[in-house]
């Protein structure tokens, strides 16, 4: 008990590592697209494959990681899961038709699902929100990292390909570094009780319906502006690569410096006040974004960026304050679910609508769903009688 006590700390950062490799991966999808559909001559409709292929894998690791870490325990599923997205890496990296591509991606999505719930579940368990806070900031810092690091190979070498085989030989090491760690996983012990708390609504279940839409819509808008920004500013406006990936890395440092706020503030923090401004800083930026006066509405992707970052762990720890500790579990569940669909549609709904009008039409889509998520969230702050009182 205490060697694995004193030994977690150092799993903790073979896991914060994984998360960068997982941040790496997911940052440089969106720099990659348009060569990768010019190489092997597709439209942009066809980005709606690779975010199916995706978010599927990701969805099928959603729902079984809790039923394999019950099976052979969290760490060996964390590890199961780097093992299986370095596979998915590896075909990417050798791609030579469509169908490999996918199944590179949908084995990405396979195994960076079964990474993402179960590092998420081991790290709350172990050791608590602030290192919870840590292990998202890690991840921000691999995305905000992935579209440099795609665009030095794309531009420098011509092979878009070397960037997912960097990744996976970076992984195959921490495969290994895991394997020779994994009997130091603590037990876990949870650090937050909610106890008996009641629903604080009236019907639970119209804002269960109300959440999972909700999540649904902002894991949708958050992917579809990571993946299509980068096409947005060269193609539409006329931006320099090199600039453009500049850009694209500047969303995920502003989600990156949100959530490593979000991580020191701690409980210092009004959590409704915070997520309703920050869901107007993003409606905001969203239409600079669309307007694009004198050219500058690039400025606006980073400063969605940092509206976002603070959304998704905000909107979850609020969960069981609105329903209760006896209803979170499956909530969070369906929430996850919701997460993938929105994630699928929203990219590729955008992806078809610019094969017929252009990519110009992303800024509208992306700013029309932040404000029904703005308005949703309203809808359940009332719902759930929050009052300034409360925050």
């Amino acid at each position: 008990m205490a060697r694995s006590r004193l030994a977690a700390p150092s799993l903790f950062i073979l896991i914060v590592a994984v998360y960068v490799m997982l941040g790496l991966a997911d940052g440089g999808i969106g720099t990659a697209w348009p060569t990768i559909r010019d190489g092997f001559g597709r439209t942009d409709s066809s980005f709606g494959m690779i975010s199916v292929a995706l978010s599927g894998g990701y969805l099928v690791a959603g729902i079984a990681s809790g039923h394999l870490a019950d099976r052979i325990g969290t760490v060996p599923t964390i590890i199961a899961g780097v093992t299986v997205s370095t596979v998915g890496l590896g075909l990417l990296a050798v791609s030579p038709v469509w169908w490999v591509v996918l199944a590179g991606f949908a084995a990405l999505g396979l195994g960076n699902g079964l990474g993402d719930a179960s590092g998420n579940t081991w790290v709350a368990l172990t050791f608590g929100p602030r290192h919870m806070g840590m292990l998202h900031a890690a991840y921000g810092i691999g995305a905000s990292a992935g579209p440099l690091m795609m665009s030095v190979f794309i531009i420098v070498f011509d092979w878009w390909r070397g960037s997912f085989a960097l990744v996976a030989m970076i992984q195959l090491i921490l495969v290994g570094l895991l394997i020779r760690n994994r009997n130091t996983e603590a037990p876990p012990t949870p650090t937050q009780d909610f106890g008996s708390v009641e629903s604080r609504v009236g019907a639970p279940g119209r804002v269960t319906v109300q959440l999972v839409l909700w999540f649904a819509l902002y894991v949708g808008v958050e992917v579809a502006t990571a993946q299509w920004a980068f096409t947005l500013l060269t193609e539409d406006r006329g931006l320099g690569d090199g600039f453009a990936a500049a850009i694209t890395a500047g969303y995920w440092i502003g989600m990156t410096v949100g959530r490593l706020g979000l991580a020191a503030l701690g409980n210092r923090i009004d959590p409704e006040r915070l997520l309703w401004e920050a869901s107007l800083l993003a409606v905001g930026a969203g239409a600079l974004l669309w307007i694009d006066p004198f050219g500058a509405g690039f400025v606006a992707v980073p400063i969605i960026g940092l509206a976002f970052s603070v959304m998704f762990p905000l909107a979850m720890g609020r969960t069981p304050h609105y329903l209760g500790s006896e209803r979170t579990s499956r909530v969070v569940g369906y929430q996850f679910a919701g997460s993938a669909i929105g994630a699928i549609t929203l990219p590729a709904l955008i992806g078809v609508l610019a094969d017929a009008h252009g990519i110009k039409v992303a800024p509208p889509a992306i700013l029309a769903t932040m404000v029904v998520m703005t308005l949703l969230w309203g809808a359940i702050r009332r719902e759930a009688e929050i009052s300034p009182a409360a925050w």
